[in-house]
């Protein structure tokens, strides 16, 4: 009996210690599939390339209308890629790239993840360098041992 409990609390102890490399892990994870699609997006917003990053079906929100972009990823993003490049046609926006910064929060909760990364959004409008900074959020779902982003929205600050 006394064997048991020591092997109870080996065990337990195994888990319990391995739980903050895996988190830490997850963390890191989540971080670099939100920089992949910011890598990506600068080179090109390419909605069949960038639909890697998400899960089969997503919601964006963004400040371009209609404002809520929703259902398979790549169509999802053929359409926010068209409301950007409208408001971007509209309003004199050209070159457009973007900066993460530091994180302000990454909660992982098994195969569940909440993110939320100050950024800045660099353009020239009329020529005219300019940026914005802002916020995105974004949660993401561990698919097939890999993190992939669900929702996203940016908030101007």
């Amino acid at each position: 009996m006394m064997l048991r409990r020591i092997v109870v609390a080996g065990a337990c102890l195994l888990v319990l210690s391995a739980s903050p490399a895996a988190f830490a892990s997850d963390q890191s994870d989540v971080l670099h599939r939100m920089q992949q699609t910011i890598d990506e997006a600068n080179r090109s917003i390419d909605p069949p390339k960038l639909a890697v990053n998400f899960t089969q079906s997503v919601v964006l929100v963004d400040d371009l209308a209609p404002f809520v972009f929703t259902g398979a990823a790549e169509d999802a993003l053929s359409t926010w890629t068209k409301a950007y490049e409208d408001d971007a046609e509209q309003t004199g926006v050209t070159n457009f790239s973007m900066q993460l910064l530091k994180p302000r929060q990454i909660e992982v909760n098994d195969t569940h993840a909440y993110i939320v990364l100050p950024a800045v959004y660099h353009f020239k409008q009329h020529n005219k360098a300019s940026r914005e900074r802002g916020v995105i959020t974004a949660t993401l779902e561990k698919v097939n041992g890999t993190w992939l982003i669900s929702t996203w929205s940016w908030a101007g600050e």
